[in-house]
């Protein structure tokens, strides 16, 4: 098909690879319990993990929570 690709290794890409892969393992865990034949379902679940994934969780990598890095 001719397309033309990058292999990326860190920077941005990392960042992202890491974000999906932790939304996939949550969601994993509250499949069940998750209706998805629901959107306002879907989108309260993405706003309580976007508030989790930014302000509360310790990042392991980087020994703080993302938002606090953000703002030094």
């Amino acid at each position: 098909m001719g397309f033309k690709w990058l292999h990326v290794t860190f920077g941005y890409r990392n960042t992202i690879e890491r974000l999906f892969r932790t939304l996939k393992e949550r969601t994993r865990r509250f499949y069940n319990n998750l209706p998805s034949t629901r959107m306002d379902n879907l989108q309260s679940f993405m706003d309580v993990f976007m508030l989790w994934y930014n302000h509360l969780r310790r990042h392991q990598g980087l020994g703080r929570i993302p938002v606090e890095v953000m703002s030094s």
